[in-house]
């Protein structure tokens, strides 16, 4: 079976219920999933308080994953095109800062500007025709010289995983090379300012994780966050950080 990765079915896909109740469960209460989820908010709550930014807006944001956990803000705006997951996303976020929208992302037109964007578990589905038109719509909502994050998959690490059990990966994920990324992203018009590394260890710590998934977790979130912090070479994937 084919990876999903259409516009209108990626839609569909995440417009399940069912999928929409368990996706924090299922992908990021392990311990591995844990410490990405971990370092992604904590590369935007960096940024926030470096910078001061009060108000930011997020694309897809599920579940509010991410969004419950993004704090310094005053006011944020996030759209989705699943109303299940926007439903979810209500209970956990603080209404007196958040503007939940559902909404087509590819034609989004908010007709304002942001100092920040930030998208996770989105741009990575989508094939480059339609990552232009997305690329399109965080440059009509980023002030210049705003800061743009979301996260890429590292095709060195990532490709043996897929290629040894497709099964697992049942929607589309784009696979980049660091000198691609970096291209791509100038060519939209972005500057890439860091890109900072989840999984460096993802050998050992993908064994860590399934040890632990089960009992003490807390444990083996530890460990595998211990590993992480050590100097690595070739991550399972980034949180990308560039600029308008």
């Amino acid at each position: 079976m084919q990876p999903v990765h259409e516009r209108e079915k990626l839609k569909t896909y995440y417009q399940d219920e069912k999928l929409a109740q368990e996706y924090v469960a299922k992908r990021f209460r392990d311990p591995r999933g844990a410490v990405i989820h971990r370092e992604q908010v904590d590369v935007v709550n960096g940024i926030i308080a470096e910078h001061r930014i009060a108000n930011a807006l997020e694309l897809a944001p599920g579940p509010a994953r991410a969004t419950r956990e993004v704090h310094g803000l005053t006011r944020g705006v996030a759209v989705d095109a699943s109303q299940q997951m926007l439903d979810i996303a209500r209970a956990v976020v603080d209404p007196a800062v958040w503007d939940l929208r559902q909404g087509d992302i590819y034609d989004l037109d908010l007709g304002e500007t942001f100092p920040l964007l930030f998208t996770f578990r989105f741009i990575r589905h989508l094939k480059r025709d339609q990552r232009a038109r997305v690329y399109e719509v965080v440059r009509r909502h980023l002030d210049t010289g705003g800061w743009f994050v979301f996260d890429a998959p590292n095709v060195t690490v990532e490709l043996p995983l897929r290629t040894a059990h497709p099964e697992k990966f049942p929607v589309f994920d784009e696979l980049w090379q660091q000198d691609e990324l970096r291209k791509e992203l100038a060519a939209e018009g972005f500057t890439v300012e860091r890109l900072c590394g989840s999984m460096k260890w993802h050998g050992i710590q993908r064994v860590v994780s399934k040890v632990f998934s089960y009992g003490l977790t807390g444990v083996g979130t530890a460990i595998v966050g211990a590993l992480d912090r050590l100097p690595g070479d070739e991550p399972l994937e980034w949180t990308v950080v560039c600029r308008r």
